[in-house]
């Protein structure tokens, strides 16, 4: 997280609000979008897990960092990306 951000935890934080980054990794395009398989099959070789990410894994990673289940987190970046 840049430092600028990181700087408003602290004040943030005691007014109960939370800064939060997403950094997800490479995500399959949308249903109905097309993208060149050469192209989903080199992100899939550069990916330990050895798949990319739905686009809702993603959204549901976030959601979760948005939640009261992750009430205490605050100030951080969630990388979801397979390991990458």
């Amino acid at each position: 997280m840049s430092s600028p951000w990181k700087a408003l935890e602290a004040p943030l934080a005691a007014e109960r609000f939370a800064i939060h980054f997403g950094s997800p990794g490479e995500t399959l395009p949308l249903e109905g979008t097309v993208q060149r398989a050469e192209v989903i099959e080199t992100f899939v070789k550069s990916v330990p897990m050895g798949r990319i990410a739905a686009p809702a894994e993603i959204a549901e990673t976030i959601a979760w960092l948005m939640s009261e289940a992750a009430g205490y987190i605050t100030a951080t970046t969630l990388r979801v990306g397979g390991g990458r």
